[in-house]
């Protein structure tokens, strides 16, 4: 019955007794009761953070936690036994054995504990997480690394699971981009050696982006290869559940729970993606499949796509740096034909998906149809000059022409 309810313990007293937990029926009524306290205060703390990540602790079958990426691989029970592995582990050597305490404020969310005398954000804890960094002395090493580098470790965490993901899979090589180590990620256990070798592994990332080291050019195409592998395998749907390689978005109750790292990922990539709603807040599967579809067409459009004002942080800006090398480098090759084959697959995509062309077409040609100016098509000149004039409206005319061009020559 205990295991039923995922109880590894329960410490009673006060009028609490053993009869107390006898009947399967009183005990259920102070296990919801539990669960209501804590969610009550999660609500009132944090109202807007709908995971209520204190619960997913207790409940965590329910409400998978966001690990690394080879637990999206994995089956459902070999994620609970790993869940339960690493939290009861933790809590008997941590808890019982008085290394990790509370911090003073009386609040069950425990958003900040401390281990040996130094404060963790939980967030931060999370974020590690997706890295496959679990020890708390490396956790620690790494966090406070990327801090004394000017890094925010929500930010560049989410990313570096990325780049070890890619390294991992062999997209990218770890001597390329100055890694001390192989990433390690284990489905059939949690050690303490692979987190130390992860925690490595993102501190390297870190001072490659900091200090700058001279990139090859083999290493800049491996990353650029590596992102375009990563883009089109964003989001595979599955029946009701969504899989990704950094994290696990769990379709419940007809509405998505995303967990933030998305967020930080999706915001320090160089494309133009603003999902609709704010940090972990339910997202509707036609929202978010509408945000999937616009980095696919990100994707197909990269080598024309200059704007990557959503690139934030050092590592954005690196990511930003080797995109717009690759823009030029494609640019200089052939530009027509660059431009129709790219044109071509969104053609193409956007033919499958059934879509109208005012509905994914629009504005974001427009660099498109600028370029295609520069080759001296009379129609597209009159475009730019009226776009330079901002007649956006009056430019719509234009937009449907080269759409119903583009349809003829790529059927």
């Amino acid at each position: 019955m205990y295991k039923a309810h995922n109880v590894i313990a329960i410490a009673f007293g006060g009028k609490s007794s053993k009869e107390t937990f006898e009947r399967k029926s009183k005990f259920d009524v102070i296990v919801r009761r539990m669960h209501n306290v804590i969610e009550e205060y999660v609500n009132k703390v944090k109202p807007r953070i709908l995971a209520k990540y204190t619960s997913t602790v207790i409940s965590y079958i329910s409400k998978m936690s966001v690990l690394n990426w080879r637990h999206a691989l994995g089956s459902a029970n070999l994620a609970v036994k790993e869940l339960i592995n690493m939290y009861a582990r933790n809590f008997k050597r941590s808890l019982l054995d008085a290394e990790l305490i509370a911090c003073d404020s009386m609040c069950p969310l425990r958003c900040r504990v401390t281990f040996q005398e130094t404060a963790l954000e939980l967030s931060h804890i999370i974020c590690a997480g997706i890295c496959g960094v679990f020890n708390f002395q490396s956790l620690i090493d790494c966090i406070n690394g990327l801090i004394d580098l000017g890094l925010n470790p929500e930010e560049f965490m989410p990313i570096s699971a990325l780049i070890l993901e890619l390294v991992h899979c062999g997209l990218l090589k770890s001597e390329h981009l100055g890694l001390s180590g192989f990433p390690v990620f284990d489905l059939m256990g949690i050690y303490d050696g692979e987190s130390n070798i992860n925690a490595h592994c993102v501190l390297d990332i870190a001072h490659q982006m900091v200090l700058k080291k001279e990139r090859s050019e083999h290493h800049i195409d491996l990353l650029r290869l590596g992102l375009e592998h990563f883009l089109k395998h964003l989001v595979q749907d599955k029946g009701n559940v969504i899989l990704d390689l950094c994290m696990m978005i769990k379709l419940r109750n007809g509405r998505l729970h995303v967990p933030y790292p998305i967020y930080s990922l999706l915001h320090i990539l160089p494309l133009p993606v603003k999902l609709p709603v704010r940090e972990s807040s339910p997202l509707g599967l036609h929202s978010l499949k509408k945000a999937v579809s616009t980095a696919r067409r990100a994707l197909l459009r990269r080598s024309l796509h200059l704007e990557l004002g959503i690139c934030n942080g050092p590592l954005g800006k690196f990511l930003s740096d080797i995109v717009i090398e690759e823009v030029n480098k494609a640019l200089s090759t052939s530009l027509l034909d660059h431009v129709r084959r790219i044109m071509s697959d969104i053609v193409r995509y956007n033919k499958l998906c059934g879509a109208e062309p005012e509905s994914w077409y629009g504005h974001r040609a427009i660099d498109v149809l600028l370029t295609l100016a520069q080759e001296g098509n009379e129609n597209l000149a009159n475009l730019k000059k009226r776009l330079i004039e901002r007649n956006i409206d009056a430019a719509n005319e234009y937009l449907l022409e080269f759409y119903k061009l583009l349809t003829s020559m790529f059927p």
